[in-house]
């Protein structure tokens, strides 16, 4: 009997650290990712574009990572519950932008990463981000806020400042990623325009 007594003591222990353990884990987090559904048009007819190579974008090291954070204070980040990225964030922005300058400059065939032919790049455009994140200051609105510098580099040389502010209503995940969103169009547009003024790359 005593045996008997202590097995089940010993069962109804595992069956409580069996449900400690599942409530502890809860349901796994929503996956969000940084999308671009813009409609890039089809090709001309032009025998060969110029290559456009947008490389790996980078980020500050508090970005790079699964976590989606806002600002709260100056020296202050904070993480959005239940919620990460997809991928690493770097690597969606890349795609974005590759994305949208493909369809802002369709006089240019738009990579992302690196050539997958064995085409040599015209332009190769780097993206360095210092902040890309919603500012949540007590006393002030929510804005997310875009900031960081480019440089194409090839059959040209150019730099430039990325800076743009996107409001958000509300701080949320989604509304955060509609204001990412909203920014990277704006900065992505700057560049489109500093692009078009180029000359011809020599023998297009």
């Amino acid at each position: 009997m005593k045996a008997f007594i202590q097995g089940l003591r010993s069962g109804a222990v595992l069956a409580l650290l069996a449900l400690l353990a599942a409530c502890a884990a809860g349901p796994p987090p929503r996956l969000i990712l940084l999308s671009n559904d813009i409609a890039v048009p089809p090709p001309s007819n032009q025998a060969q574009r110029p290559l456009l190579v947008v490389r790996t974008v980078s980020v500050p090291e508090y970005l790079d990572r699964r976590s989606i954070i806002y600002r709260s204070s100056d020296a202050e980040l904070k993480r959005f519950d239940d919620v990460v990225w997809a991928e690493r964030l770097g690597e969606s922005l890349t795609r974005w932008m590759a994305l949208q300058l493909a369809a802002d400059l369709p006089g240019y065939e738009v990579q992302a990463f690196s050539a997958d032919s064995e085409k040599s790049p015209a332009l190769a455009l780097n993206i360095e981000l210092q902040s890309f994140e919603p500012d949540t200051l007590p006393g002030a609105s929510t804005v997310l806020r875009l900031r960081g510098n480019w440089h194409l580099s090839g059959g040209a040389m150019l730099d430039g400042r990325l800076a743009a502010d996107a409001p958000m209503g509300t701080l949320d995940v989604l509304s955060t990623v509609a204001a990412m969103r909203a920014s990277l169009t704006q900065v992505s547009d700057g560049i489109a325009q500093q692009v078009r003024q180029l000359p011809p790359p020599a023998g297009k």
